[in-house]
């Protein structure tokens, strides 16, 4: 995978993540959920250009609340996505 995804890229994740901000958002959010939880973290993966909430609705999903911002912290790094999503069938009932 390279330098970069391999050495890099961990170690800027692993900063980012430890902002207070991203471990209140986690501490307050966590208890929250019910049923199958996902958490979506930026990696080597991310492709930041795609929309996230068209990605969430095409693999079943209704979203019920979505907040969006920048945590402080590198930009490219800090954008985050904070809400809650159902699936459709049971969004439908």
């Amino acid at each position: 995978m390279g330098l970069y995804a391999n050495y890099l890229l961990p170690r800027l994740i692993n900063i980012a993540m430890q902002n207070r901000e991203t471990a209140r958002l986690r501490a307050a959010g966590i208890p929250k959920a019910q049923g199958e939880l996902l958490e979506v973290g930026i990696g080597g993966g991310c492709h930041r250009n795609r929309c996230i909430e068209s990605l969430i609705q095409e693999a079943g999903f209704r979203i019920t609340e979505l907040t969006t911002g920048y945590l402080p912290g590198p930009r490219p790094m800090t954008y985050t996505y904070e809400g809650v999503a159902q699936p459709l069938s049971r969004a439908a009932r």
